[in-house]
């Protein structure tokens, strides 16, 4: 198998099993690093007076965090979807023992569904003040 396809499932995504653990053992690495860099440095009040201070302002304008989370996943995300047509679809655990993942999954090639998300949300744009 070549080291590709071992870490990703496709061109874009980590494969569920080896990709996500090593870049789950790589991030441990670096917190681990930081904070053995920190039990030998403590922070000082220069440090503090920089963790202190404002985030710059956006590379691109008005490009700033949200304040809601749009992310549905689970039951969540079944309760904000109407599934207006479904053909070869059901809500099913395509996990593992101990890792749940629900979600609408095709049970048969060529399925398809319709969904129409059921809330809505009022997005405010404009400037923020970065002070």
């Amino acid at each position: 198998m070549p080291l590709q396809e071992a870490f990703f499932g496709d061109a874009y995504h980590l494969s569920s099993h080896t990709g996500h653990r090593v870049l789950g053992e790589l991030l441990m690495l670096i917190f681990d690093s930081a904070k053995g860099d920190l039990d030998r440095h403590p922070l000082d009040t220069a440090d503090q007076a920089i963790i202190s201070a404002p985030l710059p302002v956006p590379l691109h304008k008005d490009n700033y965090e949200s304040a809601h989370d749009r992310c549905l996943i689970g039951d969540s995300f079944k309760s904000a979807v109407v599934w207006e047509a479904t053909n070869g679809f059901a809500w099913l655990n395509d996990g593992t023992k101990g890792r749940v993942k629900f979600g609408m999954i095709a049970e048969e090639v060529g399925s398809r569904g319709t969904l129409c998300i059921k809330y809505t949300c009022q997005l405010v744009f404009g400037s923020q003040s970065a002070s």
